[in-house]
């Protein structure tokens, strides 16, 4: 059985070879912040084994989950709706392997 992200798998195939022939697999490590609250986002992220939290800080509390991010999504979605800043804050909650691209 070979590891995928769902959302690529289920893309007709001329725009998953698309996103494909531009993908990079990397590792991404426990704790590693992917993207900042309002900052550009500069590589979309397809985990594969790996999974993501975004998360919003809240006065003086600990930063609350907003949302997880596994093997069936990506970050960066808000790229596809014209919004090129980080809604929310992404930081890899469980290692493992993605696909990025910029």
């Amino acid at each position: 059985m070979s590891v995928v992200n769902l959302l690529l798998d289920d893309l007709g195939r001329p725009a998953r070879e698309r996103i494909m022939r531009r993908a990079e697999p990397v590792q991404l490590a426990f704790g590693t912040v992917l993207c900042e609250l309002d900052e550009p986002i500069e590589h979309v992220y397809f985990p594969l084994t790996a999974s993501i939290s975004l998360v919003a800080k809240v006065g003086d509390h600990a930063p609350l989950e907003m949302g997880m991010i596994g093997n069936e999504g990506m970050l960066g979605a808000t790229l596809i709706l014209g919004v090129p800043s980080a809604p929310l804050r992404g930081v890899v909650q469980g290692d493992g392997e993605a696909l990025r691209v910029r």
